[in-house]
């Protein structure tokens, strides 16, 4: 994590440093991207870096946690649509949140995506900070499921946390790419998938895949099976 000397930079200069090394790390994957060009393009000698993060490591995982932060705020400031929600519609509604970060900050849901997903440079490291936020959220919202008698009571809730952190981790970033694939749209123009209707279909198809495999009532699998075989 950044030494105190970065925290005492000015506010300004911490946020140039950030932005440029989200740069970076969205780019490139870890291993090519370069802390040179990073200190090149936020004006400050190599030397200085080091006096701010121990290391590239420490700088991508303080972004990675920078984006976990952010993304939580973002969640967090997301009014659910009714105070009393059962558990797989309050579930949708986070998933839909987490979705809505990814559109509104890719550069930090890139990163997260590759570090998550697709590279995994420092799966213990990656593994920890998911423990830390969003595993152990979902463990005991699950647990709450459990207990309000709305998600099965076979359900390990660790093995379910680890599988719905993931997915609130990179289904937007799949979301988009399987929009772009199906539309022929370029990477570099904008969808709203809250208006698509082809991206809804994806994600409500998604959500009942969820209840169908760890809601209570067995009559969700029955109808989720009925449905699929028609």
């Amino acid at each position: 994590m950044p030494f105190e000397t970065f925290h005492n930079l000015p506010i300004d200069k911490q946020e140039k440093i950030l932005a440029v090394a989200i740069k970076e790390f969205k780019d490139h994957p870890y291993v090519s991207a370069s802390i040179s060009a990073i200190v090149r393009d936020a004006g400050i000698a190599k030397g200085s870096f080091y006096q701010y993060f121990a290391d590239k490591k420490d700088l991508y995982l303080h972004i990675l946690e920078l984006g976990m932060a952010r993304k939580l705020k973002l969640v967090t400031q997301f009014r659910p649509p009714s105070g009393n929600l059962k558990t797989f519609d309050y579930l949708k509604w986070m998933m839909q949140a987490s979705v809505q970060f990814e559109l509104t900050h890719p550069d930090l849901a890139r990163i997260a995506y590759r570090a998550f997903v697709e590279e995994v440079p420092f799966p213990e490291e990656v593994g920890n900070l998911m423990r830390q936020g969003g595993a152990s959220y979902f463990n005991d919202f699950l647990a709450q499921g459990i207990l309000h008698d709305d998600v099965a009571p076979w359900v390990d809730t660790e093995t379910a946390a680890y599988l719905l952190q993931t997915i609130y981790n990179s289904f937007g970033q799949y979301l988009l790419s399987r929009i772009r694939s199906l539309q022929g749209n370029p990477s570099n123009q904008p969808i709203d998938l809250f208006s698509n209707t082809e991206a809804l279909a994806l994600f409500d198809n998604l959500m009942e895949i969820i209840e169908a495999g760890m809601g209570r009532d067995p009559e969700i699998r029955r109808q989720f099976y009925s449905k699929d075989s028609r």
